[in-house]
């Protein structure tokens, strides 16, 4: 092998040697720099629970089957004997009213539950077919109960997730045909 050929065989390997080491230098710097400007970011951290949290929505239109669910649920707290009332759905009046209500069934020995069959919604009032469960002891009888609903919207809260109240309930004339 003559020298010349050798030593520009040496030459190559050196400018590919030293392109490859420039190469991998300015890579390295690049990714030195954005390590340390992302190592300045907040951490991103998913934390996963067990339970349930009410989220705050963004719009506070209400659906009619978020309307319909409420209603069932505002009926069961105001009317039903074995239900716990909660003060967030119900208006000052309403709870007076099932708080009286609920004394008179309990000095007769009588229990309530009302199952909602129909809801018709026009802006604030509702029309609401429901049928009333009245026991006596073992004594059940299943009675039509047509009501007018006002409701009114609020906050929603963890206690109040749908963001109605329920302001008053009123009996209607059943239309028997």
């Amino acid at each position: 092998m003559k020298f010349s050929l050798a030593w520009a065989n040496v030459l190559t390997q050196n400018m590919w040697l030293k392109f490859v080491i420039i190469f991998f230098s300015i890579l390295s710097s690049i990714l030195a720099i954005s390590t340390v400007i992302l190592s300045q970011k907040d951490p991103l951290i998913i934390d996963r629970e067990c339970f349930s949290k009410a989220i705050k929505p963004s719009s506070t239109d209400h659906p009619t089957s978020e309307i319909e669910t409420f209603i069932a649920v505002s009926l069961s707290q105001r009317f039903d004997t074995k239900v716990k009332s909660m003060s967030d759905l119900l208006s000052d009046d309403e709870q007076n009213s099932r708080k009286q209500e609920q004394k008179e069934f309990d000095s007769k020995g009588m229990s309530q539950k009302v199952i909602v069959d129909d809801v018709k919604i026009d802006s604030n009032t509702v029309k609401v077919e429901a049928m009333r469960l009245i026991s006596v002891g073992q004594i059940r009888s299943a009675l039509p109960f047509p009501l007018e609903i006002k409701i009114a919207s609020t906050d929603r809260t963890p206690e109040n997730p749908y963001g109605l109240r329920l302001l008053k309930v009123s009996q209607t004339k059943s239309d028997l045909k």
